[in-house]
């Protein structure tokens, strides 16, 4: 059957199904800080229209700079919000990450996480945390069993929901996730490989972004399959 373009991105072939382009979604997106747009210097620029900048700690170390397939290395290196509180009190919230872990260990491993309050991270191991500091310490949630390997490139997700808990996803699909503290978030600075500047993620960061509400699982699913047409696998190098 011949397939005929009905629009940018979309085609109608075999069996008449049509498959639209696929991209970020953006519904509720806060930032979205995106390797492939950084340039140079300790800048990393909010593609999310809302002006939430991120500046590195230091000059990162980048592969493949000026490409769809952009990271840079972690660990001594890690970003902070530039605007400082700009992710309010919110009851429900979603973050999503795309990471590969370097040699044999994530290292304490913060993901997208704040300078004090919530954190989201890997705890010496390939297994999943996560809390809300509210003055009462991190209360933490853990993925029961972890899956993921070194040098492989994942896209990591979760939501919150204020009163029900928490919901990891690794590439896409949801993993067993212990409820955890139920209790919401305070405002906070975010932070991207560290977690108020210390317990830094041992790997590639190649984007983040965090959502002021819950996303669905097929919300969650449609973050991944966008992202895995850029990191797949081993891939980028």
């Amino acid at each position: 059957m011949v397939a005929f373009v009905i629009g940018s991105g979309y085609s109608i072939g075999s069996g008449w199904s049509i498959s639209p382009p696929l991209s970020l979604i953006t519904n509720g997106l806060l930032f979205n800080v995106d390797m492939q747009n950084y340039t140079s210097g300790t800048t990393w620029l909010d593609n999310s229209g809302n002006n939430n900048n991120f500046t590195f700690s230091a000059t990162p170390t980048v592969t493949n700079l000026g490409t769809t397939t952009a990271y840079f290395t972690a660990g001594s290196v890690f970003a902070t919000a530039t605007g400082g509180t700009i992710f309010g009190a919110v009851a429900n919230y979603s973050k999503g990450i795309v990471i590969r872990g370097n040699g044999s260990s994530f290292g304490t491993g913060n993901l997208i996480s704040s300078t004090g309050n919530e954190a989201w991270y890997f705890n010496g191991s390939n297994v999943l945390y996560g809390g809300n500091n509210n003055g009462d310490g991190v209360a933490s949630t853990v993925q029961t069993s972890g899956s993921e390997t070194f040098n492989v490139w994942y896209y990591l997700s979760m939501t919150f929901i204020t009163g029900t808990g928490w919901q990891f996803y690794v590439n896409g699909s949801p993993v067993t996730t212990s409820s955890g503290s139920t209790v919401g978030k305070v405002a906070s600075t975010p932070q991207i490989g560290a977690f108020a500047s210390g317990y830094n993620f041992a790997g590639s960061i190649a984007v983040a972004h965090v959502y002021t509400r819950a996303l669905s699982a097929a919300e969650h699913l449609s973050n991944y399959n966008y992202y895995n047409t850029r990191y797949s696998g081993s891939t980028p190098a």
